[in-house]
């Protein structure tokens, strides 16, 4: 990992913060607290909490139709008034994971040549730029080459598109742009003085790192930042880690901030409160997971784009939060947030959270769930599942071959001794008495017919 940059604080202060590494290529600027990040899908919380925030104004309602902002929006066979803008901020509108982040960061990202290969693919693949929201809606409302998984609010899926339709719901309730009314209600009131959606103005100000992405057995950087216009307020803040924490922690003191309300509690309870479960396996709110450990709710998201990887969080009503910000495409920073969890809670630094229970036994009639599962999502990306003679379940992907292991109900998860990701959590979906889907983390897979 070239960079990474690491806070923790709690209600005395900042515990920990520390820069790793460098910044650039030429390892001449080394990360601080203060250098700026990419902080990708972490952007999501802060979404939701200015959706909760005009919620809180009088300007729109979770249950308001998405059509009431976007007249033109509607899923192909569902009432207009179906999908609502809380599916939009839960991942449950019902649509499936589709390509169309991917071609608006091919056309409209400059061109690295060392990524040529792979953004021509996609640009050959693409049915439009995606410069525009109404790019989205278009394409959506068309309903070519996609299934719908289902009604709205019957499945939680991913979706980067429907935080792309929130960010301009955003605009039109609050009568600005989403990043003017974030600026003014968020970011200024806590002084996060270093975080901005504006690339030019990060650059502006200074003690920005480049960013970095293995291509094949080379490290590349670069200080080209991906570029997709319509989705903004899915993944497109920058930010350091100090920031961030400071604003994690006041989520976690139900919006105080050096002893003033800034937010309304309300809010608060909006994006993560009791109306979402608390269990070890996690639920999906309103841009953050909720999950159950130690007896303790930790609300988390992480974060991807080129050169970002991201995690931040908190313990819920527990005046503690944890930011991991680093420069380098493709790894997982949980481990590192969890181990800051793990040490607050007392636990050993590598105390594993996982909730996940292999079983002996195996699974009954493996062959079920044998398919091609496949998610539009980045070039079509499958996965399949074979069942040998022996009654075990194996996994294919683009890393290779691993064997998967029956967790209980239809809960599988990769052995761990091969490239498929560790701790991955494989979820097979059943209708009419048939596997039509696998949930792979928190995006459906939907089977290919045969």
């Amino acid at each position: 990992m070239p960079g990474a940059s690491v806070c923790v604080s709690d209600d005395s202060g900042i515990l920990f913060a520390r820069g790793f590494g460098h910044c650039d290529a030429e390892h001449t600027h080394a990360v601080n607290p203060d250098t700026i990040f990419g902080i990708a899908s972490m952007s999501k919380s802060i979404t939701c909490l200015a959706v909760a925030l005009l919620e809180n104004e009088g300007r729109l309602s979770l249950d308001d139709p998405v059509s009431k902002y976007l007249p033109s929006f509607r899923l192909p066979g569902v009432p207009r008034e179906a999908v609502l803008v809380r599916h939009l901020c839960e991942h449950r509108t019902g649509l499936p994971p589709l390509p169309t982040l991917s071609w608006s960061m091919a056309w409209n990202t400059p061109l690295e040549p060392w990524r040529e290969e792979v953004v021509k693919r996609i640009r050959d693949s693409s049915e439009s730029r995606v410069e525009t929201v109404d790019d989205i809606i278009a394409y959506i409302a068309a309903g070519r080459g996609y299934r719908l998984l289902g009604a709205p609010g019957e499945y939680m899926s991913y979706s980067n598109d429907g935080y792309a339709l929130l960010s301009s719901v955003i605009d039109v309730a609050a009568g600005e742009p989403l990043e003017s009314y974030v600026e003014r209600r968020i970011f200024q009131p806590l002084g996060m003085s270093r975080t901005t959606f504006d690339i030019d103005r990060a650059k502006a100000l200074g003690n920005i790192t480049s960013l970095f992405t293995w291509d094949g057995d080379v490290l590349r950087s670069t200080d080209t930042w991906d570029v997709a216009p319509p989705y903004r307020g899915c993944g497109w803040v920058k930010s350091t880690a100090t920031d961030m924490c400071r604003y994690y922690l006041t989520l976690s003191r139900n919006g105080l901030f050096h002893g003033r309300q800034l937010w309304p509690q309300s809010c608060v309870e909006r994006v993560v409160g009791r109306g979402f479960a608390e269990l070890p396996q996690g639920v999906y709110c309103f841009g953050l997971n909720k999950r159950l450990f130690e007896d303790v709710a930790i609300c988390e998201h992480s974060g991807g784009l080129t050169g970002v990887s991201s995690q931040g969080g908190f313990i819920k009503d527990g005046a503690f939060a944890v930011t991991v910000l680093t420069n380098l495409s493709g790894i997982s920073c949980a481990p590192i947030s969890n181990a800051a969890f793990n040490l607050w809670l007392g636990l050993s630094v590598d105390a594993s959270h996982s909730w996940l229970h292999p079983q002996a036994d195996g699974v009954e009639n493996p062959a079920f769930y044998a398919g091609t599962y496949v998610s539009l999502e980045d070039l079509d990306e499958q996965l399949g599942v074979t069942a040998d003679d022996a009654g075990q379940l194996w996994g294919h992907g683009e890393k290779g071959t691993e064997r998967l292991l029956f967790c209980g109900g239809s809960v599988f998860t990769p052995e761990g001794k091969g490239k498929l990701t560790p701790g991955m959590v494989l979820r097979f979906l059943l209708r009419d008495g048939e596997c039509w889907a696998v949930a792979i983390g928190s995006r459906i897979y939907q089977k290919k017919p045969q």
